[in-house]
């Protein structure tokens, strides 16, 4: 008997843990490139103790993300529309329910290329960290030439 009231326990602290995020109720972010962000599950907003991030984004009719690189690795599901996802260089086209592994530390955007708006889920795996993001076009070539040394190069506005 006393297992199965300890099961019983674990169960109920089981359900306890779990986590109801409703896509009506989570506010967006507008970023400037014409992005809506939807962040469901991050380790900051749930007790699972979870390790990854889970977010909705909505990019509008021609609008592209910005050339960004990542330290953790990330998984796009296309939700609706279509897109081309550029990860170092290779284009990729995402129709609805595609989805692509993009490893650590590529360079990657993605660009809406349909006639209506482009909605994914990214889950970035380990959880989404700013610090753990090199974006923008500028941001990425000085990090490439200090990866590269003492270099001397002449950039001309505008470069990117």
């Amino acid at each position: 008997m006393g297992q199965i009231r300890f099961q019983k326990q674990s169960f109920r602290n089981h359900l306890d843990n779990m986590s109801l995020r409703k896509n009506s109720e989570i506010d967006s972010i507008q970023r400037n490139e014409g992005t809506k962000i939807k962040q469901f599950f991050h380790p900051h907003n749930t007790l699972n103790g979870i390790n990854y991030s889970l977010a909705q984004f909505t990019l509008e009719p021609g609008k592209k993300s910005k050339l960004h690189q990542m330290r953790s690795s990330e998984i796009y599901y296309i939700l609706e529309g279509s897109g081309n996802l550029t990860i170092d260089g290779q284009i990729h086209h995402l129709n609805k329910d595609d989805s692509m592994y993009v490893p650590p530390n590529s360079k990657q955007f993605i660009e809406n290329s349909g006639s209506s708006n482009l909605r994914f889920l990214c889950i970035v795996e380990p959880a989404w960290k700013s610090d753990d993001e090199v974006s923008g076009c500028m941001e990425l070539l000085k990090q490439i030439l200090s990866e590269m040394g003492e270099v001397r190069v002449q950039i001309r506005q505008p470069f990117c």
